[in-house]
């Protein structure tokens, strides 16, 4: 299509590297991800009634499965060599996703948890769907002319290098992510400066990695000590410490703070 052709680089940078599909989901998904928080915040405001179809609530999300599901078909069709129809298929994959993501916790939860300290989790998987649609968008693929290093055993042939640094940050990532720090943890997987600052720094409160090697009831007892002051450390930050309290006032901004307690049974999800 190169709907954008006169935007300088456009043509070269996404057309032509055929970036164009993946643009607009991109677009597609920021946009139906801003106009859901609006309404669903507005809705709560305002006393808005909840959508339903033959008395039974409707939630996004169902709406989300069905578009990504028809996007998702779409481009495996016969008209996926359509430039036009890609670029729909694409639309229609990043709605879907936003309004999917928006309600992540209360798919995780079993559970209407929209308004619930934890809602926050939809909160982090749309800004990981963010950042990793972002990042696929300036993020290049290694070829054999920057693989690095050749190393040859006889017969026997291996490229190191760039394949080595992707290994050791596939490990740091993973790291980041049983931290429970999964926004960064998707950023590290195209920066690994940022996967090796976050896989060394204390991980949250009720994370695996905290579980593993913070819990003073676990381990020898050589270690007590070190875990409850790791423990301490670790609560420390993130309840009452800056990036806590950054995390929490970043997330309220953006998805609205919650209003209910986590074991509210109403739930009260009203868009």
């Amino acid at each position: 299509m190169d709907l954008f052709r006169f935007i300088p680089g456009y043509s070269d940078h996404v057309y032509e590297a055929n970036k164009e599909p993946l643009l607009f989901m991109f677009v597609a998904f920021i946009i139906t991800f801003a106009l859901v928080r609006l309404y669903t915040r507005l809705a709560r405001t305002r006393g808005w009634g909840s959508g339903n179809v033959g008395g039974v609530h409707m939630h996004h999300m169902v709406i989300g499965v069905i578009l990504m599901t028809i996007g998702g078909g779409l481009a495996f069709t016969q008209f996926n060599d359509s430039e036009i129809f890609l670029c729909v298929a694409g639309i229609l994959f990043g709605a879907g996703g936003a309004l999917t993501l928006d309600e992540f916790a209360m798919i995780l939860h079993l559970r209407d948890v929209y308004w619930a300290e934890e809602g926050r989790t939809s909160v982090d998987a749309m800004l990981i769907g963010v950042a990793a649609a972002g990042l696929l968008l300036v993020t290049a693929v290694p070829t054999e002319e920057n693989t690095g290093i050749r190393l040859e055993f006889g017969d026997f042939e291996i490229s190191v290098g760039i394949w080595l640094a992707l290994a050791i940050n596939i490990v740091l990532v993973a790291i980041t992510f049983l931290k429970k720090k999964p926004l960064l943890g998707t950023v590290g997987i195209f920066l690994i400066v940022v996967s090796i600052f976050t896989a060394i720094r204390l991980a949250k409160p009720g994370s695996p990695w905290a579980h593993w090697f913070y819990d003073p009831e676990r381990g020898s007892a050589r270690f007590h000590a070190w875990r409850e002051r790791r423990q301490a450390r670790s609560e420390r930050r993130f309840t009452v410490g800056w990036s806590g309290c950054f995390e929490r006032w970043f997330s309220d901004l953006v998805g609205g703070a919650p209003t209910l307690s986590s074991n509210d049974p109403e739930g009260g999800h009203v868009h």
